[in-house]
């Protein structure tokens, strides 16, 4: 696997999700598709939060998953959202997802 400093991660993950259509269809180039594959976001804010979110965390986690991801951690400034990953690993099977 190659290396890429932050930069490089962040812009592929922007790139692909900017891409998504929230719909878990494919976007992005190749190349961005591999330096995701098997990646772990541990920072993903998803609806229901405090503030309006444009996804929630069942169709994030569905959202990384086909994006090759391998997992995510979800948070909310607010609330534990340890509930919410028990209920999108039930959702989306071959994902970690955890809450903080």
């Amino acid at each position: 696997m190659s290396s890429m400093n932050r930069r490089e991660f962040c812009s592929a993950l922007g790139l692909l999700w900017a891409t998504s259509g929230w719909s878990g269809g494919q976007g992005g180039d190749d190349a961005s598709a591999r330096m995701l594959a098997g990646a772990i976001d541990i920072h993903v804010h998803s609806y229901p939060d405090d503030r309006p979110r444009s996804i929630d965390a069942i169709d994030v986690t569905r959202l990384a998953r086909s994006r090759g991801m391998r997992a995510i951690v979800l948070k909310n400034h607010y609330e534990s959202t340890a509930g919410m990953a028990y209920i999108a690993r039930k959702e989306v099977p071959g994902m970690e997802v955890t809450g903080w």
